[in-house]
């Protein structure tokens, strides 16, 4: 008997062991189209009522319980709170698509550069919500998924369906980064960076001819730090917003 797929996602974990675990460094040669077809493989056709209309929509979700002590959450929902109509957070990406775990996949920030360029945050603030490699590929997953929901009518209308470019960025502050030495002995660097970011652009750019799509590291300022207890300081908020720059110049 042939088994229910779980997910859009499933079959992920195996195909990205080698660069999770580290016996394969080189994240240019992560095999993207391969993982796409899991994704093809894993959506039901014969179930167009399930795809639920709240993926990629482009709306902020601020509010947070206070007892929430997650700086992630709390920065991810301060941000929100506090900028302007440009950002949104909690994205989802794939309710309903399968059974509920897919539920929990949504992107933590995006941001509108411009009417047709948008970036896709995964925010990172403490290295025991996962390390870099992780972070990639889970930002990776997300713009596969992306990728393959152009295809789909449901989202023909959807604000961040009409991309032309779109930038898959990992955003951690200074001390995540520095923290990743500890766990893999090695942290980002650019040939992780620029590796993946080549072969990201030349699948997205097969699947989906005139569009572009990049990865990178992209960090707050050096002296950002941040805890639970600032998440009403505005202006330490907007601060941290204006100070994203690339990881590596």
């Amino acid at each position: 008997m042939k088994t229910k797929k779980s997910n859009l996602l499933t079959g992920f974990d195996e195909l990205t062991k080698p660069w999770r675990d580290g016996s394969r460094p080189d994240l240019g040669t992560m095999p993207l189209e391969t993982m796409y077809k899991c994704i093809e493989a894993n959506f039901s056709p014969s179930r167009p009522n399930n795809l639920s209309r709240q993926n990629w929509r482009f709306t902020k979700e601020p509010y947070i319980e206070i007892r929430n002590l997650s700086r992630e959450k709390v920065l991810e929902k301060s941000i929100s709170y506090f900028s302007g109509d440009k950002w949104a957070n909690q994205v989802p990406t794939a309710s309903g698509f399968c059974r509920s775990e897919d539920r929990g996949r949504r992107l933590d920030l995006v941001y509108e550069s411009t009417d047709s360029t948008f970036v896709f945050y995964e925010l990172k603030v403490t290295p025991a919500s996962g390390d870099f490699i992780h972070a990639a590929i889970e930002l990776l997953g997300y713009g596969l998924l992306y990728v393959f929901s152009r295809s789909l009518p449901a989202y023909k209308e959807c604000r961040l369906m009409k991309a032309k470019t779109v930038h898959l960025r990992v955003l951690g502050t200074s001390d995540y980064y520095e923290r990743q030495v500890n766990r893999r002995r090695i942290g980002p660097t650019k040939e992780h960076e620029e590796g993946l970011s080549v072969n990201v652009n030349q699948f997205a750019s097969k699947r989906l001819p005139g569009f572009n799509m990049d990865f990178g590291f992209d960090t707050f300022l050096r002296n950002f730090s941040w805890s639970v207890e600032d998440r009403t300081n505005k202006e330490k908020v907007l601060a941290a917003l204006d100070g994203i720059h690339p990881l590596f110049s």
